[in-house]
């Protein structure tokens, strides 16, 4: 699939991951563009009438199989993603969520799995910052906004389909 549907458009949307006790995230790797074939948070478009917190549990639940709370809202992101299809325009609303009660702890989960949308693995944070096959640009979401306590920022991002380790960030 590819990122046409969204070429031309501003689509608002939430993404976000669980963190367990031991602090590792949990991350998919994408079947579908953008950033297909890479690791990133699970997340998607945030539907008419639907707020972002509601959004984020469903697509967590659609996109992992395992059902999540918000724990905390960690920012809005403005991505812009070049390809060669055109360009499109993420807002992205980022969370941190809690495994729900009734869904497997952290500790449990394996190391590895499949969910609906594709492979799910957890991942220590200093493994997450030397890989090369996690977007950029949650990287930078995972490290400075979803991983750090404190105020929520709005951050600017424009990112590159075609080379997903290059991207510009501006932040407030």
């Amino acid at each position: 699939m590819s990122l046409a549907r969204y070429v031309g458009r501003i689509t608002p949307s939430s993404v976000g991951t669980a963190v367990d006790a031991s602090g590792r995230v949990l991350l998919l790797r994408r079947a579908r563009a953008p950033f297909a074939g890479l690791w990133t948070m699970p997340g998607g478009k945030i539907e008419p009438a639907e707020q972002p917190r509601a959004a984020m549990e469903r697509e967590y639940l659609e996109e992992t199989g395992l059902p999540a709370r918000v724990a905390r809202f960690c920012g809005l992101v403005s991505e812009i993603v070049r390809s060669p299809e055109g360009t499109a325009h993420f807002i992205l609303h980022v969370f941190r969520l809690q495994l729900a009660a009734g869904g497997p702890p952290g500790e449990d989960f394996p190391d590895a799995a499949r969910g609906p949308e594709g492979e799910l693995a957890w991942f220590r944070p200093e493994e997450i910052w030397r890989r090369d096959d996690v977007a950029a640009s949650d990287v930078w979401m995972l490290r400075h906004l979803l991983l750090q306590e404190g105020a929520p920022r709005l951050v600017e991002i424009v990112s590159d389909e075609a080379d997903p380790t290059r991207m510009e960030v501006a932040w407030l």
